[in-house]
């Protein structure tokens, strides 16, 4: 699956819910952006302290950074842009708590929503369509296939935007101070990380299905326990059950330990 089939996909999948959605993901990516430049002019003040400490009264910063705290005490000025440099990370980390917080909270109002939605879509189909579905299975997209789509896929996507605008504005900040040696990262570590993608894409969409074969699984095991308790009681086929379950659920934790 490329990235045009995924977009596709969540953009079927994002019809489960009710209003525009595009306003909210908007601010999403806004308020990531906002993040990504907190943590660069973190970076960026780095460069100034750097070579005040290095460099003293001789560094082209201090003229600047004496002027803007009007002292021109070297040890003064170190704290000051010390300080200054601790108190935008420790900004950015509580906005990203607090982001994190409305972020999650979103996504996981839409999942019910969206759960919540596909069931009536389910109630209100046709009898022929309802019969030609397995139960295992509908269990799977209300449960696992719902939190996947707006907690995995949909959140993965939005942590993808972050992740670029970050590393994008971090190597513009170091292009400006050391183009060459910035110009052979990018280089190095885009044609490491290109590499591993296509090393192992293969591996998680494999990963993947197994998952979701391994989800339903343990629902074709658990379904007839529950609604037919008494037959199953009858039988002694109990055990049998159980251990299709425990089987599934190894399965599922062997794919997470597989991925992690």
């Amino acid at each position: 699956m490329n990235l045009r089939d995924m977009l596709h996909d969540l953009n079927t999948v994002m019809r489960l819910q009710s209003g525009k959605q595009w306003p909210w993901m908007t601010a999403a990516v806004v308020g990531s952006i906002g993040l990504a430049a907190l943590d660069t002019l973190g970076v960026a003040m780095m460069l100034p302290l750097m070579q005040l400490l290095t460099m003293g009264a001789q560094s082209p910063w201090f003229p600047t950074i004496a002027s803007v705290f009007r002292s021109e005490e070297l040890p003064t000025l170190i704290v000051l842009v010390a300080l200054l440099v601790a108190g935008t990370f420790v900004l950015k980390s509580l906005a990203t708590i607090l982001f994190r917080w409305w972020l999650v909270g979103r996504q996981n109002r839409m999942t019910a929503v969206g759960a919540a939605e596909l069931l009536r879509k389910y109630v209100l189909s046709p009898y022929a369509a309802h019969r030609q579905r397995e139960i295992a299975d509908m269990y799977r997209h209300l449960g696992a296939s719902t939190n996947a789509a707006f907690g995995s896929v949909l959140g993965g996507l939005i942590s993808l935007l972050t992740n670029f605008a970050t590393i994008m504005a971090i190597i513009v900040v170091l292009f400006v101070t050391a183009p060459l040696a910035t110009l052979a990262a990018v280089v190095v570590f885009a044609s490491v990380t290109l590499g591993l993608q296509l090393i192992l894409k293969k591996k998680h969409l494999s990963l993947g299905h197994a998952q979701s074969e391994a989800e339903v699984s343990g629902w074709r095991s658990v379904t007839p326990v529950l609604a037919g308790f008494r037959d199953v009681r009858l039988t002694g086929s109990g055990h049998r059950f159980v251990e299709s379950y425990r089987e599934s659920k190894l399965v599922q934790a062997g794919v997470v330990w597989a991925a992690a």
